[in-house]
This record gives structure tokens, C-alpha cells and sequence, in this order.
């Protein structure tokens, strides 16, 4: 199944911003609701998209392909 474009646009502003709760005011998303999206489109690709730590977010290599 193919991801929804919604995840997608969402993956691209975290992926631009690495930083989810700015990525969640630019796609006009609560941060809960921001996160769940990527987890959902993590769970459908089958691989993390992104290493979070409690100071940063990264891009992970799977991440970059996409």
C-alpha cells in the first residue's frame, strides 16, 4: 500500500525542519496528531524515517533515501 499524501507532505516538513513541533505548525497539526502521522508512515514503509533523541531529530539513512 502506498503511502498517503498527507504523511508525505508531513515527512517532508519534518524532514526540511528537523524539528517535529515546528513541522506540526507548518502542516497546521497538533504535535500529537504530527507524530502519529509519522509513526503511522514508518509502520506502513516498515523502517524508522527519523532518530529522535529528547534534544534533536535526525534524519535516519532510510529517511534520506526517501
Amino acid at each position: 500500500m502506498l503511502p498517503d499524501l498527507e504523511s508525505l507532505r508531513c515527512f517532508q516538513a519534518a524532514a526540511i525542519r528537523l524539528n517535529f513541533r515546528a513541522a506540526a505548525r507548518a502542516v497546521s497539526l497538533s504535535p500529537a496528531a504530527f507524530s502519529d502521522r509519522i509513526q503511522r508512515l514508518e509502520s506502513q514503509l516498515g523502517c524508522p524515517l527519523f532518530i529522535r533523541t529528547t534534544r534533536r531529530v535526525s534524519l535516519s539513512p532510510d529517511g534520506e533515501r526517501l
